[in-house]
């Protein structure tokens, strides 16, 4: 035996012994590294406990995510931005709009197709005097939002307000309209191209309140479809700009116990259809629909049950594994949860990721605030950005259930003695010294 082959006998020998005696140091720490998918939080305002929406748009047009809080501040509603500056760094915030009228939502679309992430505002029915602008739009220029011009002026009630909104291009040319769901009324306001715009009420063929809105393609023709969440899941299809209660799809929502607070559009298997996740009254369940080939919906699973009303979602692939996971909270908690998406058909059990203090935090947004192609989060309260840390495979964590513990190196240990390539660490073909030693650096290391 050669002196080369011989010491690298020997000091395979020893990686192999060190690797066994940290297994069994490893038994005893169950919980091992665990693979985070967060940053520790960039807290942008530690006070803000009043949002009435979070939104990320790029407002100024230099191809960085910047986050938009609309506020209240004593008898005041404000909104404020936060510029990006695409390395996870914001500015601090800057008041957009003055002239708004009571805002409670902020939406970011270029309506009048020049470039620009131009602002739509819905004011609140409440305060004294409430906002008398039903809804208005505010030009971008250059990152300002001076000019306030008034889409529909009728006087808000409790049956006119609008409570939430989605633009879109409803009809397919070229052009964002906007759909309005106020709590008796559904309104569309039809885009000419230059951001003027016809309003028509859509027949809804029920007497419901509307709870929530949210739009997607549910026959797969190409046409955006609506989904309002009332007294029960109601689904209206697009045909060429003209929309319609469907009751076949609507009523495939089997199962569902009535009053719908969140209404979620989502293809959670990645089959090109739409999925749906809803939920109920508090005590709120979190129910994940799945559709089918035929359009019709089955229930897949029940996410969570008895738990306080979630008032925000939103869904991203946080783990860059290939599949929409999902962000959402329960203020009466404090909490923002993770439900992680296992890549074969199934969320995972919720994943406590911020806890906060009651009845906080209320609102969810996603952005790419680093500009490395992989989703982060913004919540509050605090107002705080979440970095994903998650930007390769963990590659030591062979067993795949985000943690570095004794099982990762008993399965090391494995592949390793049948000389599987999960154990070949340097990528070489061969399996020696240099993989046990890898594979040690890369554990002791942890994960992100």
């Amino acid at each position: 035996m050669s002196p080369i082959t011989s010491n690298a006998a020997f000091y395979q020998t020893g990686a192999i012994r060190q690797l066994k005696q940290l297994a069994m140091t490893a038994v005893l720490f169950t919980g091992g590294h665990t693979n985070a998918q967060f940053s520790s939080p960039l807290v942008l305002d530690p006070a803000l406990n009043n949002s009435t929406q979070i939104t990320v748009a790029d407002i100024n047009n230099d191809n960085n995510d910047d986050i938009i809080v609309t506020r209240q501040t004593g008898f005041e509603r404000i909104i404020q931005a936060y510029l990006g500056d695409g390395h996870g760094n914001f500015t601090p915030p800057q008041t957009l709009a003055p002239n708004a009228q009571k805002p409670q939502i902020a939406y970011f679309a270029d309506l009048n197709n020049n470039g620009q992430q131009d602002m739509i505002v819905i004011p609140t029915l409440f305060g004294n005097p409430p906002g008398t602008d039903r809804i208005a739009w505010f030009p971008n220029n250059s990152g300002t939002f001076q000019t306030r011009i008034v889409i529909d002026d009728t006087y808000p009630t409790a049956f006119t307000a609008i409570e939430d909104i989605r633009i879109v291009d409803v009809e397919n040319d070229g052009d964002l309209d906007i759909i309005a769901a106020a709590n008796l009324q559904l309104t569309l306001y039809t885009n000419d191209g230059s951001a003027n715009f016809t309003q028509t009420t859509i027949p809804i063929e029920f007497n419901t309140e509307n709870y929530d809105l949210d739009v997607a393609d549910f026959n797969s023709d190409g046409f955006i479809d609506i989904i309002i969440g009332g007294v029960a899941p109601l689904i209206l299809i697009n045909t060429n700009g003209s929309f319609a209660y469907d009751p076949d799809i609507s009523s495939s929502i089997e199962g569902f116990p009535g009053l719908t607070f969140l209404v979620y559009p989502i293809d959670f298997d990645n089959d090109g259809d739409q999925d749906l996740i809803l939920a109920d009254t508090g005590p709120q369940n979190l129910w994940l629909y799945e559709q089918g080939d035929d359009g019709l919906f089955n229930l897949h699973s029940t996410l969570v049950t008895n738990t306080p009303q979630s008032f925000s979602m939103t869904s991203a692939d946080f783990d860059n594994d290939g599949d929409l996971d999902l962000l959402t909270n329960f203020p009466q908690l404090g909490q923002t949860v993770w439900f992680e998406n296992d890549n074969q058909e199934n969320y995972q059990n919720a994943s406590l990721i911020h806890q906060g203090i009651t009845p906080f935090p209320k609102h969810v947004a996603t952005g790419d605030f680093n500009n490395d192609n992989i989703p982060d989060a913004v919540w509050s309260m605090p107002l705080s950005v979440h970095l994903a840390t998650t930007t390769t495979p963990c590659t030591p964590d062979l067993t795949g259930d985000n943690l570095l513990n004794f099982f990762d190196i008993s399965a090391f240990l494995d592949a390793f003695g049948i000389q599987d390539p999960a154990a070949d660490f340097t990528n070489d073909g061969t399996f020696n010294f240099f993989d046990v030693s890898a594979f040690l650096q890369a554990f002791a290391q942890g994960c992100p």
